[in-house]
């Protein structure tokens, strides 16, 4: 669970292994390098980071076909990240190129969960959810769990902006499960969030607390650039309709200090919610 430690680790192994030629090796290293460093760095810095090195990874000739389809799956997925969706395309189309002709089932769950988040991105919800529901029992035979609850988490964030909150509720809960199981806090922490989401919307204010209590402590675990934009809005809509105008704020206020200027748009809501006139008119 010391990611520090794990990042040193990986930065040596890629190293080492792109001085000596060991291609496959290099590649796997900055995969597993580019997950994880989103979420301790910020998010742009981190993704342009860890496409440079995939970049030089893959301009490379040889290697192992089904890695060279990760590389630019998660290219895809990087892109996605900085909403750069043509560049996301242009390495998913490649990805899907290299899975047509390889027999590795790991590979077509993350190209289709890659092209999947690409759809989202593009507002193109039908599309995203028929990758991510494709790619998901595929995903439920691997050994590692976490493409799994990529795809649940997301078909439960696809739900819920189309305003089908019980199947959202559901799915959501089975991501949240399956990341507590293997301990994926990332993962749990996004799926509380969306979870604190799906409560407030549903009048279900206590809920929207605990949940949003869940996603906190997971996030102070395993940071993602996700979780903090979903959840304190939550935070600060149940508190409003409990009638809680100072714990409100405080959620807008927590959020800031995360990422300075965050609630900006949010204030004015509060605020007039609260009768607040001369809070709506500063804003």
């Amino acid at each position: 669970r010391d990611t520090v430690g794990a990042l040193a680790h990986l930065d040596l192994a890629a190293e080492r292994a792109r001085a000596c030629g060991a291609v496959d090796v290099w590649g796997r290293s900055i995969v597993h390098l580019a997950r994880e460093r989103v979420g301790t760095i910020d998010l742009q810095s981190a993704a342009a980071r860890s496409l440079a090195s995939l970049d030089e990874f893959l301009e490379q000739a040889g290697g192992d076909a089904a890695l060279r389809g990760e590389a630019h799956a998660l290219e895809g997925e990087l892109y996605f990240d900085l909403g750069d969706l043509g560049s996301a395309n242009r390495h998913n189309t490649a990805a899907e190129e290299i899975a047509r002709e390889t027999n590795d089932d790991e590979l077509r769950v993350k190209v289709g969960f890659a092209r999947g988040l690409q759809h989202l991105g593009s507002v193109e919800l039908g599309e995203a959810e028929a990758q991510f529901r494709a790619a998901s029992p595929i995903a439920e035979k691997l050994a590692d769990a976490s493409p799994h609850i990529w795809c649940t988490s997301r078909l439960g964030v696809v739900a819920y902006v189309t305003g089908a909150l019980d199947r959202a509720d559901a799915l959501l809960g089975d991501a949240l499960d399956a990341s507590r199981r293997c301990e994926n806090q990332r993962e749990l922490s996004m799926a509380a969030a969306y979870l604190s989401g799906v409560a407030a919307a549903k009048g279900r204010f206590a809920t929207a607390e605990l949940n949003a209590d869940k996603a906190l402590r997971a996030y102070r675990e395993a940071e993602t650039p996700f979780t903090p934009g979903v959840v304190f809005p939550a935070l600060a809509v149940a508190r409003i309709h409990r009638g809680d105008a100072a714990g409100a704020y405080e959620a807008l206020d927590v959020w800031d200090t995360i990422r300075p200027g965050s609630s900006r748009r949010y204030r004015p809501l509060v605020a007039a919610r609260f009768g607040d006139v001369d809070a709506v008119e500063r804003a």
